[in-house]
């Protein structure tokens, strides 16, 4: 099991200057996440407070640069059709193998920027992966690859730092008692932060960080509070971006 401070370490090392392609055919090192069909490392350390995803393969799957955009970018529409975030985790453990199998196609799609924006592959990925808060070794693994690629979908790069150091967090703290809810561990704890049937904040719509902050101080998501001031998250608790 990683501690906390490990995956900190893994995030950071993702933001040095890209100097290789991403090992994505390589044999896994111990600093590396876990493959779709094993438990996602929160499980280790909660095992009662995470779903696990179900045991699915890639076969199939792979694909050409435009069948993966055209893909990508229907599942970033229909993600975006879940109000409930728990409902989320048997979608995403779909669409996890396939960006791993088709990883080499997405991250070779740079778009009309160069950086990969919108409506190019990475971004849709990207947006896929911010969201996989149910899986948050998956946000750590493509972190890793989507820097040392070189590229920053519409300058997302930051967002997906952030969310996947602060669910980090989360996950190594939830157990901790100041952090219980109705005297119990909050189940699922890196998705039910999130989750506004729980915490009213999450169904507000915040126009910065700090009036984020401030919501989520008000409906006593300590967690999630303590999570962003500890890892210093500055696109954290999400709130809508200007265009």
């Amino acid at each position: 099991m990683k501690t906390f401070r490990e995956y900190i370490n893994i995030i950071k090392e993702a933001e040095q200057p890209a100097g290789s392609a991403p090992a994505t055919n390589q044999a896994q090192t111990p600093n590396q996440a876990q493959t779709p069909n094993q438990a996602p490392v929160a499980n280790q350390a909660q095992p009662a407070n995470q779903p696990q995803a179900p045991n699915q393969t890639a076969k199939g799957l792979s694909q050409n640069q435009g069948q993966v955009r055209q893909t990508l970018n229907a599942w970033m529409n229909q993600d975006q059709q879940y109000k409930d975030p728990t409902q989320r985790a048997g979608f995403q453990a779909k669409v996890w193998p396939y960006i791993q199998t088709n990883i080499n196609s997405i991250l070779s799609d740079k778009g009309k920027d160069g950086k990969g924006g919108y409506p190019a592959a990475p971004y849709a990925a990207w947006l896929l992966v911010q969201h996989m808060d149910a899986y948050p070794q998956n946000q750590v693994k493509f972190l890793q690859q989507l820097t040392q690629s070189g590229l920053n979908p519409d300058g997302k790069l930051q967002f997906l730092k952030d969310r996947a150091a602060v669910n980090q967090w989360i996950a190594a703290n939830a157990n901790r008692p100041e952090y219980f809810v109705n005297g119990k561990p909050l189940p699922n704890p890196t998705v039910n932060v999130r989750n506004p049937a729980i915490f009213k904040d999450a169904g507000i719509v915040a126009k910065s960080r700090e009036e984020a902050l401030q919501n989520a101080q008000a409906a006593g998501n300590k967690l999630l509070v303590a999570a962003v001031q500890a890892t210093n998250a500055q696109t954290q608790p999400s709130y809508q971006q200007q265009a």
